[in-house]
């Protein structure tokens, strides 16, 4: 007997194994399997074709699992024969999102909406249609602002965070008939079958896949991704009623981290959002962090994950208390999961810091850059197997031989992989550059945004080693506009002399001529007309006498000629002959040498064109700003070419009619342990870019953060008062900003 199926990627996680969005997922290792003995026992691995079909022949009456196995080596192309079965170790496993050819924006991560096992019993009949369907996820991770965390979790209840785990192969939609975890919840739990928790009420499941369930998404939870995880499903009420609640055991003066991972489960745009408050407290109330997550949990077109929370210092404190609390009523909408909840302690993680810069911001299509990274250990001990790796945008090619580590020629091929650099000890640095061109095809405006990524291992305070990825700041370069059209023209010059014109060469013989064609038949001749009479004879004169012989007499008169006939009918003329072929034609005689080229004329003068990128300006914050809370920074030229720019309340005005390039940085000091801080560009008081910055300072020691952005700005009025802004909510010191223009084009009139 044979077992097919197929491997299905849906994009609109509908669930739907016939939705005509379905496409196939090609080079999926997938496992059949005598089942019975675990994850160990005879099987064979069958890769799926280019549509996502598999096919297992020469199966025998039994009881098997078939396993979606990414990763699982020693594949066969289907078809493949189980009288090939070895002894295997199997693992589900969803495939990469990078396996698939085509994806929904933003995503990052594949999770199942069927079970990753499946189980089958093999009688006398072949299996089919055994599907496999897979959707798109996305995650948003929490920056730990370089720490690594140590330690167990430290959150306990409802299986330390991750609402306990499943056999594989568990049918999706299982859920618990009572609640499974007592965690002091101010909400009604109902088991998840058929109907969803209405308002007021939570459950406990693993993949959730709502055929009839309208905005809801279909998806698995956080922790696995498939039917082997469980997550709590909650439709919000009771505002200011909590859901979760542990009291937690810290040291004192210790860095940790708090975060849990929460999705919306609204996918129709409109809906409520979800309106729930993380807070942790001391035991007597006083909170030590609080945070809305309304603008963390937005509609999005794919299921997503937002890890949200915080790295905070215990300071004297060994007992805090975690709380979610409920913050809307019913609605429409305010229905959320939650998984993976987590209190971990933290250090340092060795390597604190990986810049990247470009030696250009803005460049013409074609053009070649510089990337230059530094990577330093800066941590007290040695770190290993340390491996350095730039995937590459697709705006940019590498340019062979510029790849540099520490001025030394290193293998570019690699760069996309990785390149081993080895083992660093407590301080050591490298130096990496290399150059790119631009693709010439570029469009102006075009942003080209790099990062790169070094990853390495090292033990933590426990003695267990830790591997770390860490990608560098982002370099930015953006595309200019290549042409100027309202640049004007010189006069052209006069046109040169023509140059004498060399002799024609001789003209080649005739060819011989064609053989003439046979004359046409001559026509019959027409009738003679009949002869006229012939006039009287005169009388013969008397015989002389022999002797000489007398004159001549007159000859008679002529009779009269008789009326001439009628001329007959002239015959039909005869055919042409055929006329014979035209002689080949002779060769043509060589042409003569061509003259010389007259002299050029004169090139007529170059118009004034203003479309030269040049930068007009670069100003610096005049004074540091203790303590400042919003507002718009006072900058001062460090720099300014013709013209110069005018400076008006905090605002730089902008010559209208260009297109101008503009970054900016501001550096500040915290002074309070969380700090929320935005900064961007105003232009004529409206935001026009903008970017943000949440950080938590590992106390005692203050930290110091930057935040940078760039942006094009068309100056179409005749009024652009450009400004640098900021806001915080924590006093915090600004203590440098920069902010840089450069006109990069005209604007056509």
């Amino acid at each position: 007997m044979n077992i097919s199926g197929r491997v299905l990627f849906n994009p609109t996680s509908s669930a739907q194994v016939d939705d005509p969005t379905n496409i196939g997922i090609g080079q999926v290792p997938i496992i059949v399997q005598l089942a019975g003995n675990g994850s160990d026992a005879l099987g064979v691995v069958v890769l799926t074709d280019i549509n996502g079909n598999y096919t297992v022949e020469d199966v025998d009456p039994g009881s098997y699992q078939i396993i979606e196995a990414w990763g699982a080596p020693n594949g066969t192309p289907s078809p493949a024969s189980f009288s090939e079965a070895k002894t295997l170790t199997s693992v589900p496993q969803d495939p990469p999102y990078t396996a698939i050819a085509t994806v929904p924006p933003t995503t990052n991560r594949i999770n199942s909406l069927t079970p990753n096992t499946l189980f089958i019993q093999v009688k006398d009949t072949d299996i089919t249609n055994q599907i496999f369907l897979d959707a798109p996820n996305c995650e948003h991770a929490l920056a730990l602002n370089n720490y690594v965390t140590i330690g167990n979790n430290l959150i306990t209840s409802a299986d330390n965070g991750c609402w306990g785990t499943l056999p594989n192969g568990t049918p999706v939609q299982t859920s618990p008939a009572t609640q499974p975890y007592k965690v002091n919840y101010a909400f009604e739990y109902v088991q998840y079958q058929t109907g969803r928790p209405s308002d007021g009420q939570f459950s406990v499941c693993n993949t959730i896949t709502n055929h009839n369930f309208g905005t809801w998404w279909n998806m698995s939870d956080h922790t696995t991704g498939d039917e082997t995880g469980r997550m709590e499903i909650v439709n919000g009420n009771y505002p200011g009623q909590y859901i979760f609640k542990e009291a937690v055991t810290l040291k004192s003066n210790t860095n940790y981290v708090f975060s849990t991972w929460i999705c919306n489960l609204d996918g129709q745009v409109g809906s409520i959002l979800p309106k729930l408050q993380v807070n942790i407290e001391t035991p007597d109330g006083t909170p030590i962090f609080s945070k809305n997550l309304l603008t963390d949990l937005v509609v999005t077109p794919i299921p997503t994950w937002n890890q949200v929370g915080t790295v905070f210092n215990s300071g004297a404190n060994t007992d805090l208390v975690v709380r979610f609390i409920s913050e809307g009523g019913a609605a429409d909408g305010n229905d959320f999961t939650i998984d993976d909840i987590s209190l971990y302690e933290l250090q340092p993680a060795p390597v604190t810091s990986f810049p990247k810069t470009v030696n250009l911001s803005a460049v013409l299509a074609g053009d070649d850059l510089q990337y230059t990274l530094t990577f330093t250990n800066s941590g007290p001990a040695t770190i290993n197997d340390v491996v350095f790796k730039d995937v590459l945008p697709k705006e940019v090619t590498i340019i062979p031989g510029t790849l540099r580590i520490d001025q030394v020629i290193a293998d570019d091929k690699l760069i996309a992989s990785g390149i081993p650099l080895g083992s660093f000890t407590a301080g050591k640095s490298v130096t990496i550059t290399f150059s790119v061109q631009t693709n010439p095809k570029l469009t102006a405006n075009t942003m080209i945004v790099n990062t790169g990524e070094i990853s390495y291992t090292f033990l933590d305070a426990q003695n267990n080693t830790r591997s770390i990825t860490l990608k560098s700041t982002a370099a930015s370069t953006v595309i200019l506009p290549t042409s100027c059209p309202i640049c004007p023209t010189g006069a052209t010059g006069a046109n040169g002399i023509d140059g004498v014109m060399g002799p024609t060469g001789t003209i080649g013989p005739t060819g011989a001529t064609g053989a003439t064609g046979p004359t046409g038949a001559i026509g019959p001749i027409g009738v003679t007309g009949p002869t006229g009479a012939t006039g009287p004879t005169g009388a013969a004169g008397a015989n002389g006498i022999n002797g000489s012989i007398g004159p001549t007499g007159p000859t008679g008169p002529t009779g009269t000629i008789g009326p001439t006939g009628a001329t007959g009918p002239i015959g039909l003329p005869g055919t042409n002959g055929i006329n014979g072929a035209t002689g080949a034609t002779g060769p043509m005689g060589s042409t003569g040498p061509t003259g010389a080229t007259g002299p050029a004329g004169a090139t007529g003068a170059t118009g004034v064109c203003d479309c030269t990128p040049r930068i007009y300006a670069e100003l610096r914050l005049c004074n540091n700003l203790p303590c400042a809370s919003s507002g718009t920074l006072p900058m001062c030229f460090t720099l300014s070419s013709l013209p110069t720019l005018p400076l008006q309340n905090n605002t730089i005005l902008l010559p209208p009619g260009y297109v101008y390039y503009i970054s900016w940085s501001i550096c500040y000091d915290q002074l309070e342990c969380t700090t929320h801080f935005y900064g961007g560009l105003m232009l004529n008081d409206h935001f026009i870019e903008e970017s943000m910055c949440n950080v938590s300072c590992s106390s005692p020691h203050l930290q110091q953060s930057t935040l940078v952005g760039s942006a094009l700005i068309e100056a179409r009025t005749s009024h652009n008062a450009l400004a640098l802004f900021f806001s915080a909510h924590q006093a915090i010191n600004v203590c440098t900003a920069s902010l840089k223009i450069m006109a990069v084009g005209k604007l056509p009139i």
